[in-house]
């Protein structure tokens, strides 16, 4: 499959985010991506798009660790220490927002979060977080449909881990 098809597929799987990364693209990177062919696009199967974010997946990873061992390998510099005199630090109370609980965070997160993450909590999980809701903000949770895609299965796993929750 063409690169430049792949390419057009992950940046369609950014969703709102995909603006910020076009941005950073010179005007012949766009013209390029934006020379796709649709009927291209739409004959790419579910299993195409499963391999190309597989593989999109696998290539950040050997890029992550290329940039560790890099990091690992580079002579480290020594910086000179400089002795001061110590400053008077005053102590502020602690921040709300480090002190939330889950279940506060989760009242924090938009509405299409919410219900991403109440499909893959437990039951008494669902039923803790949706009876700590204001009641408008249950409904839209609850008449919102997830549809699951290969790549958000990741991205809501970190999500429920920051959140402190645990999957089905």
């Amino acid at each position: 499959m063409e690169n430049m098809i792949k390419a057009k597929v992950i940046i369609e799987l950014l969703d709102e985010l995909k603006y910020p990364v076009l941005s950073s693209f010179s005007s012949q990177e766009l013209g390029k991506l934006n020379a796709v062919d649709l009927e291209a696009l739409n004959a790419v199967s579910a299993a195409d798009i499963s391999s190309i974010i597989d593989g999109f997946l696998a290539n950040v990873d050997d890029r992550k660790q290329a940039r560790t061992q890099a990091e690992a390998a580079a002579p480290k510099v020594e910086t000179p220490i400089i002795k001061t005199e110590p400053q008077k630090i005053e102590e502020k109370p602690s921040e709300p927002a480090k002190d939330l609980t889950a279940a506060q965070k989760i009242q924090l997160q938009p509405p299409q979060l919410i219900a991403c993450i109440l499909d893959r909590v437990t039951n008494d999980q669902r039923k803790d977080i949706l009876s700590k809701l204001p009641e408008d903000k249950k409904q839209l949770v609850e008449a919102i449909e997830v549809e699951k895609i290969p790549i958000s299965e990741q991205v809501i796993q970190v999500i429920m881990n920051e959140l402190e929750l645990s999957p089905q």
